[in-house]
């Protein structure tokens, strides 16, 4: 089961890779501002959230050219964990979208 997710922000940062086997992957990470409404009834702003993204193949090389830091963006995908082991040997799990758009 997927969890279908959009996200609409702004790229923090970007890297075109190639696997191995020559497959295109975009990976990144997107800002996206919190804003909530004070006891006034004023919208102010509480922090950001940060979303990384896996965007493959062909979609990956053309998105590449324009998706730059600061760029705004909407991020259409799943949302996955993946676990993975650091240089020192701990367990992490992270969140990413695996991005279709």
């Amino acid at each position: 089961m997927s969890t279908p997710i959009t996200v609409v922000g702004r790229i923090g940062q970007a890297e075109l890779k190639f696997t191995a086997s020559g497959k295109a992957v975009l990976n990144g990470s997107v800002a996206k501002q919190k804003r909530s409404r004070n006891a006034a009834g004023e919208w102010e702003d509480s922090g950001v959230d940060w979303h990384r993204f896996a965007l493959w193949g062909a979609k990956a090389e053309a998105a590449a050219d324009v998706v730059t830091k600061g760029v705004l963006v909407i991020v259409t995908g799943d949302l996955e964990s993946r676990d993975y082991e650091t240089r020192e040997g701990e367990k992490r799990t992270v969140w990413e979208i695996r991005a279709q758009e």
